[in-house]
């Protein structure tokens, strides 16, 4: 099993790659933040993902 967390500030991307990701049988999305500050908290708090797939370009206002 691969725990994944998802940063992404739009939801229809966040949506998308979450459905996408959930059909498959070996990856458990275990998180999922807005933004940076949000993904921290969730780090610092849960156990730690696998993997981070993270928005480059994160909109900051």
């Amino acid at each position: 099993m691969i725990d994944i967390m998802i940063i992404e500030d739009h939801g229809i991307v966040h949506a998308g790659i979450s459905i996408l990701l959930g059909s498959i049988s070996d990856i458990h999305v275990i998180a999922a933040a807005e933004n940076a500050q949000e993904a921290l908290s969730l780090l610092k708090a849960a156990d730690l993902p696998d993997v981070i797939l993270t928005d480059l370009h994160l909109n900051i206002c």
